[in-house]
Order: structure tokens, then sequence, then C-alpha cells
């Protein structure tokens, strides 16, 4: 998860693919609880970029950058967005399928 986070799309895209297969599909239970536990650690790195990202779009504002450069980062932005969201939307149906109940308590325990 942590490598994956750090790479560009299409590798983090066929990183995440992966490990939500991995979280949904594979035994034994603590195998899926890596694969949750690295793609929540995905989500959180998609979630600080994004957030970086709209930093930068608000200094490019106040310093009269180019719309060329704001429109780009706001593409970025919204690219970034998406993809969280895919990503925690995935995540939820994943958690909301799981059987195994040690997982479902410390999918609750953690909110993870």
């Amino acid at each position: 998860g942590v490598y994956l986070a750090r790479m560009k799309n299409p590798v983090l895209k066929q990183g995440i693919d992966k490990l939500l297969d991995l979280a949904e599909n594979t035994q034994p239970w603590y195998m899926r609880l890596s694969a949750m536990n690295a793609l929540s650690e995905i989500s959180g790195v998609l979630s600080n970029r994004a957030n970086q990202l709209q930093s930068k779009i608000s200094e490019d504002q106040k310093n009269n950058a180019t719309q060329a450069v704001i429109s780009s980062s706001k593409a970025e932005l919204d690219q970034l967005q998406r993809q969280e969201k895919q990503l925690k939307d995935a995540m939820d149906a994943i958690k909301s399928k799981e059987m195994d109940n040690n997982l479902v308590k410390m999918y609750k325990m953690v909110g993870n």
C-alpha cells in the first residue's frame, strides 16, 4: 500500500484493483484485512494529495497564475477526488459484504 500510494496512474489503478480483489475474495481473513489496510493507506495519501493541490490552486489564484495553470490543477484535483471517492465506495461495499465476524468487528472499531 505504501509503495502503491507513491505511484501514478495506471500503476496505482492496477494496484488498487488487485488490492480490492484481495480484500474481497482472498483467504485467510488476515489477508483481506491487510489488503483493506493498504487501501486505507492509499485513500489517505489521495486525500493528502488533493488537499495539497487545493492549497496550490489557492496560492496560484492569489498569485495571479495563468488560467491554463489553474485549470490544469483543477482538472487534476477533480480526478484525485473522483479516484478517492471511488476507492472509499468500493471499500464500503466490501465491508458491507464481509461475513467474518472478527473482521466486521475490526472494521467497526477502527473505522477502517
